[in-house]
């Protein structure tokens, strides 16, 4: 798509986009990767309410949806399956492990709080461990403003469609932070076919909030912490043997609430050539689906991530990444652990010439260590 984009002639904009799926916060001119990288001003010019339709302008990219507004939906890097992409939001994995492949369900997941998504396509084991054989897609929401300001916005549209929010910001030399809210309303359609007699339309609301905030202390240190959470009902069709496509109306309702949260400190040291990242990481994902009134599914899933990075730069030529993280995964009141060692080199012989090589080591508590 034209405006993912990138114009040649402006150097100074291509140098200074910096891609953080790759831990190194490496330039896109710099990696060896194929990354697509998509703002918010992106955003905007797509004009689109769904994080879905920004990744579907991605070269490699292949997306699936099933039902009406709020359904599933999934993404898929070069042929590989959607349980094959790792979905980071401010860089806490936010996969759903109650999924029978651990994929991330994209239908929900409001544009406004976002400010960047980059689509790094290829595998990245390496990197960020068996979630990422497809690639990576890391979505960084909403930066706070350097002033004290806030925005109001409401859209109305076909199908009783409302979507409207509100947001304030602020930042200083103490710190700064955000606080927003979005909310959408439809009275949406319904995937069974009108014409067979299913006129009942599936209706869709979500409530999504958002918070940031960040403490700036002595020695350019930084306590920060982000959160989003999303809240959203969505109706569908019924099963129903022998109707076209065995689909038809029905009263399905499914509630899903979802959180992705972090709390990290930074903190340079050796006249700042070493930076070290301690991150703590929360995700979770409630689902429940009521079939006239009564619940017929319930699941709930949820990731505690420990990290901790250190990026030592010794000079312009030479950088170095390396930690280790312990993830804990409980789904449905099954609990797994994983612990990874990874280590990332740059070395740059030349002016314009980077060359990478990674290393990775993890121990899952089930299955044994991998390297």
């Amino acid at each position: 798509a034209q405006v993912l984009a990138q114009d040649a002639s402006d150097e100074d904009s291509i140098d200074t986009i910096v891609v953080t799926a790759t831990r190194l916060g490496q330039t896109n001119t710099e990696t060896g990767s194929s990354i697509s990288v998509i703002t918010a001003e992106n955003l905007e010019a797509l004009g689109v309410i769904y994080a879905l339709d920004a990744v579907a302008q991605a070269p490699g990219v292949t997306i699936n949806s099933n039902g009406a507004f709020g359904g599933n939906a999934s993404v898929r890097i070069r042929g590989a399956s959607s349980e094959q992409t790792l979905v980071l939001i401010d860089g806490i994995p936010v996969n759903d492990p109650t999924s029978p492949g651990g994929g991330f369900n994209f239908a929900r997941l409001d544009t406004e709080n976002i400010e960047r998504i980059e689509v790094l396509k290829g595998p990245q084991s390496t990197l960020w461990g068996t979630d990422a054989i497809g690639g990576v897609i890391s979505i960084t929401t909403t930066a706070p403003t350097e002033t004290l300001g806030g925005e109001l916005f409401a859209e109305a549209g076909s199908f009783n469609t409302f979507r409207g929010g509100a947001s304030i910001s602020n930042a200083g030399d103490a710190g700064d932070f955000r606080l927003a809210l979005v909310s959408v309303t439809s009275d949406g359609i319904s995937k069974a076919d009108e014409e067979n007699g299913n006129s009942e339309e599936d209706s869709f609301d979500s409530l999504t909030v958002s918070a940031k905030g960040g403490l700036n202390l002595p020695g350019n240190a930084r306590l920060s912490a982000d959160v989003l959470l999303t809240n959203a009902d969505t109706e569908f069709d019924s099963f129903q043997f022998g109707a076209q496509g065995n689909v038809a109306d029905g009263d399905e309702l499914s509630e899903t609430e979802e959180t992705a949260a972090n709390v990290s400190l930074t903190l340079p040291a050796l006249d700042d050539r070493l930076e070290n990242l301690f991150l703590i990481g929360y995700s979770d994902i409630e689902r429940e689906n009521f079939s006239d009134g009564v619940s017929s599914f319930q699941a709930e899933g949820e990731r505690l991530l420990y990290r901790y990075q250190g990026t030592y730069t010794a000079n312009e030529r030479h950088r170095l990444a390396f930690g280790a993280e312990r993830e804990n995964t409980e789904a449905n009141d099954d609990d797994t652990s994983i612990d990874g060692l990874f280590g990332l080199y740059e070395f740059s012989p030349i002016d314009g010439v980077n060359v990478t090589a990674g290393i990775r080591r993890d121990d899952h508590d089930r299955f044994g260590a991998e390297t």
